[in-house]
């Protein structure tokens, strides 16, 4: 989509949970050829749509910033950037809030040190011009703010080493990325190939770090997920449904439709065994979830 002029940008809102069980709204712009259609029929470039497993990978940002915050993170396949460059917007309101003191000093937080990268990608030009617009349209959000993400955005090729390294060196200083974030990257017509070279990217990106995470959104269609799960486990990458966002796209679903129009999100890490660690259930990084999910 390169006239983004001829495009009118359409909010994106949620309402998000903050420190001191505060409910805020957080509202971003987009520009897209389908903004809130999540069937896109029409649209050559999935990109250019926002479908229904990034607006449940939202919700699950919007439910807990705390999981992103001062934390390198990466997006693949960020089409609109809806969820990076919501994740961003909710992550700097998050600091300004934990920063603040003005309205209960004893709960104040302080923030670990140090500058988050948000860094959105993805395989095609056409795309990434557009989410290079849409970041720009969003600048004001996560800019100023004290311990706000640094946000930008790439062109890239799951598998393609050679770029993956420069990204690394331009935009982190050779540091991995904390959290990978990536919303209906598995539809039906992927090859194994191509699924290999999904996990091989998450596998080379991800921090070598117990609490780092890669949460993929997934709308169950004609792809069988117990393939990419497997693929994934030979890749050292173990993985668990969050029980928390897992639900039928329509509520008259009937028993075949549930089977096709299902939403989850699935997070992976790097197993214990590729680490070197063993793991007791009491994970930090879901405490908020049941103690089972891993």
């Amino acid at each position: 989509m390169a006239n983004n002029e001829e495009v009118e940008p359409e909010y994106f809102t949620k309402q998000c949970m903050f420190p001191g069980e505060i409910e805020e709204e957080v509202s971003i712009r987009l520009c897209s050829k389908r903004p809130l259609d999540h069937y896109a029929t029409n649209v050559n470039l999935t990109g250019h749509a926002i479908w229904f497993a990034g607006n449940n990978m939202c919700d699950m940002i919007a439910s807990d910033p705390s999981l992103f915050s001062c934390r390198n993170l990466l997006e693949l396949g960020s089409g609109t950037g809806v969820g990076g460059i919501f994740c961003a917007a909710v992550v700097a309101r998050f600091q300004q809030r934990i920063l603040s003191h003005d309205n209960d000093p004893l709960q104040a937080e302080e923030p670990s040190v140090g500058k988050q990268t948000f860094l959105l990608t993805d395989g095609f030009e056409d795309v990434v011009t557009n989410l290079r617009h849409n970041i720009e349209l969003n600048h004001d959000l996560f800019v100023g703010a004290q311990q706000s993400p640094d946000v930008f955005c790439e062109q890239l090729q799951w598998g393609d080493e050679t770029t993956m390294s420069k990204i690394l060196d331009t935009h982190t200083e050779g540091q991995l990325f904390d959290v990978i974030l990536g919303a209906d990257l598995l539809y039906s017509a992927e090859t194994e190939q191509d699924i290999k070279c999904l996990f091989s990217t998450v596998k080379y990106l991800l921090a070598r770090s117990p609490s780092a995470r890669f949460y993929l959104s997934y709308t169950r269609r004609k792809l069988d997920i117990s393939k990419a799960i497997a693929i994934a486990e030979t890749f050292d990458l173990e993985s668990a449904v969050h029980p928390m966002f897992t639900y039928d796209l329509f509520d008259n679903n009937t028993e075949e439709q549930t089977a096709f129009w299902r939403d989850s999100i699935y997070v992976f890490r790097h197993s214990s065994k590729s680490l070197g660690i063993s793991r007791s259930k009491n994970d930090a990084i879901f405490d908020h979830v049941a103690d089972d999910v891993f």
